[in-house]
């Protein structure tokens, strides 16, 4: 289970940090922006994608 685990987490972090082309918009937030983020991404009218840095 760990090792799985330790897969799927090298899987997003490869797909986070190499795919942002795939994404047709986007925004970026530092990860001390989760608030902000969050809101962003409930609101009725959002468009586009969010990428949290890290």
């Amino acid at each position: 289970m760990a090792e799985e685990r330790m897969q799927d987490m090298e899987a997003a972090i490869e797909v986070g940090t190499n795919s942002k082309t795939m994404l047709s918009s986007y925004t970026e937030f530092d990860l001390s922006e989760i608030h902000l983020a969050v809101k962003v991404v409930s609101a009725p009218e959002k468009k586009g994608n969010i990428v949290l840095k890290f």
